[in-house]
């Protein structure tokens, strides 16, 4: 496989979990929490690092729900975000 069939791979898999999330998870309580943690971001006066759709660009998994490894909307509203914590791929680079 080339580079560059490497990556069509990986933008399709990318695309196919943005348009299809996790079904135990409701879309809007992903939202809730990106939407959580972009007050609490505006509150505490520092930017934004979670990806903006809630799904890792590193691993692809939803880094919002209610999975023991995954951040509630209490810990979006109340903690900076700044790694995956599936992954601990940071947010910050």
């Amino acid at each position: 496989m080339s580079t560059e069939q490497i990556l069509d791979f990986f933008k399709k898999m990318e695309q196919e979990r943005r348009e299809n999330p996790p079904k135990h998870i409701p879309r809007n309580y992903v939202e809730e929490c990106i939407e959580a943690q972009k007050e609490y971001c505006d509150k505490i006066n520092v930017p934004y690092f979670a990806p903006r759709d809630g799904i890792c660009w590193s691993c692809g998994h939803t880094i919002f729900g209610t999975e023991i490894n995954q951040y509630t909307k209490k810990e979006a509203a109340e903690t900076l975000i700044t790694s995956c914590p599936i992954c601990s791929r940071t947010y910050c680079d």
